[in-house]
């Protein structure tokens, strides 16, 4: 794929071992998406602890 660099996206993210994952409004296979985790990851869906960064997902609405 053109552009592609072959690095896998969790570690362009900087997520590592015994990370947190908050994937807030995130598709619902969008850890497939990411592909093979880091060790002890912990992935989130809703907010419940402090500020965690992730990707940010948003939905259009209207015309």
């Amino acid at each position: 794929m053109a552009g592609y660099s072959g690095t896998p996206l969790p570690k362009k993210s900087g997520l590592m071992e015994g990370g947190r994952l908050a994937l807030l409004g995130a598709p619902t296979d969008f850890l497939t998406t990411l592909g093979a985790l880091p060790d002890d990851v912990a992935v989130k869906r809703r907010a419940v602890d402090a500020m965690w960064s992730g990707p940010c997902f948003g939905h259009r609405r209207g015309a």
